[in-house]
C-alpha cells in the first residue's frame, strides 16, 4: 500500500481499516498548491482546478468515506507558502481565503459530514 498515493484504490482500504476499528471520522490531507512541480490543484492565487485528475481522485475518496457515514475533514497539507512564508499580508490572506472559498463552494451541496 503506497501511503503517498492519491489513487482511491490505495486510499479506500485505509479508510476501511479506520472504519472497521470503530472510527467515525477521517482526515484527508490535501496539498493544494505545493510539492507537485507545477502540477498543483490550485494556482498561485488559490483558484482550484476542479478538472484536475488529483481533484477527481480526492472527490472519489471523500465520497467513499461518506458512504461509510464517516465525518470527513480535508485540510491544507505541506503548503510551504502558508507554513513557511506566510506573512499576514493582504495578498496571503486573499490567496488563503480564495482557496477555501473555492473548496467550500464546490462541496456546499455535500452532507454536513
Amino acid at each position: 500500500m503506497d501511503l503517498q498515493s492519491t489513487n482511491p484504490s490505495d486510499i479506500e482500504p485505509l479508510i476501511d481499516l479506520y472504519y472497521e476499528a470503530g472510527y467515525n471520522n477521517i482526515r484527508i490531507p490535501v496539498t493544494w498548491m505545493d510539492r507537485f512541480d507545477g502540477n498543483n490543484l490550485a494556482d498561485d492565487y488559490g483558484n482550484v482546478n476542479f478538472n484536475h485528475s488529483r481533484f477527481t481522485q480526492l472527490v472519489e475518496v471523500i465520497d467513499y468515506a461518506l458512504t461509510k457515514d464517516m465525518y470527513v475533514l480535508i485540510n491544507t497539507h505541506h503548503e510551504a507558502w502558508l507554513k513557511e512564508d506566510y506573512n499576514g499580508s493582504t495578498m496571503d490572506n486573499a490567496i488563503f481565503g480564495n482557496l477555501w472559498t473555492y473548496i467550500a463552494e464546490y462541496f456546499q451541496g455535500y452532507s454536513y459530514k
